[in-house]
């Protein structure tokens, strides 16, 4: 949900548990400042409060999953979409086992975005009623995760600390079984089960290209 302090969390989780932290947002300011021949429609598009074609932020999310160097991610921003997760999984050829969503009231969304006033395109009153109300898009992909045992709520209207005191539990637990699952052997994070409360990590060759890389996700945030 937009304004509901996801980056902010995925920051601290990221830092702390050394994930690398993809927020698809930051993802396309960055290609919109860059100049590319997307900007025009970035722009556009953020402009409206309206997303970006999913193949386009697939192939931007991947590419920025490369350049990292990393081998475990926390997304944060994404899938928005059903057809977001389709294309995804098409490019990617993995899905997550674990996703937070962070729920949050439409007022306390509208004070925390309008408060923060970071001069971003989309953080006028405008846009941000247009972001919200296309928050209803979000409802199929947030069914198949709850559908799936994939998805944790998180009530998102308290404080930051209040906030972390719910995910820091769940990503715990996650590492702790990790660690006992992967007692000698090389890597310290395997592919584990979907019915586990944990993420699903995985190895990036640099040297490859992009249709040849498949890597994996410890989380995702939305």
């Amino acid at each position: 949900s937009p304004g509901s302090g996801k980056g902010t969390q995925c920051s601290a989780f990221a830092e702390r548990f050394g994930f690398c932290h993809l927020s698809t947002g930051d993802i396309l300011r960055a290609e919109l400042e860059s100049g590319s021949e997307q900007s025009a429609m970035i722009k556009k598009n953020m402009s409206k409060g309206v997303l970006v074609p999913s193949d386009f932020m697939t192939r931007l999310l991947k590419r920025a999953m490369l350049e990292s160097g990393k081998n475990t991610f926390l997304i944060d921003g994404f899938p928005r979409s059903v057809d977001n997760y389709a294309e995804f999984k098409k490019l990617i050829s993995i899905e997550p086992n674990f996703v937070l969503y962070l729920e949050c009231p439409e007022k306390v969304m509208i004070e925390r975005l309008l408060k923060r006033n970071q001069g971003r395109d989309d953080d006028n009153m405008a846009t941000i009623k247009k972001r919200i109300d296309g928050m209803n898009s979000m409802l199929p992909i947030i069914e198949h995760f709850e559908s799936e045992s994939m998805l944790c709520k998180i009530d998102a209207s308290k404080s930051v600390e209040e906030v972390t005191e719910q995910i820091f539990p769940l990503l715990s637990a996650w590492m702790e079984s990790a660690k006992k699952r992967t007692e000698g052997m090389e890597s310290m994070y395997p592919v584990v089960q979907r019915n586990d409360l944990e993420g699903i990590p995985g190895k990036i060759d640099a040297d490859k290209s992009l249709d040849e890389v498949s890597v994996g996700i410890e989380a995702i945030a939305i």
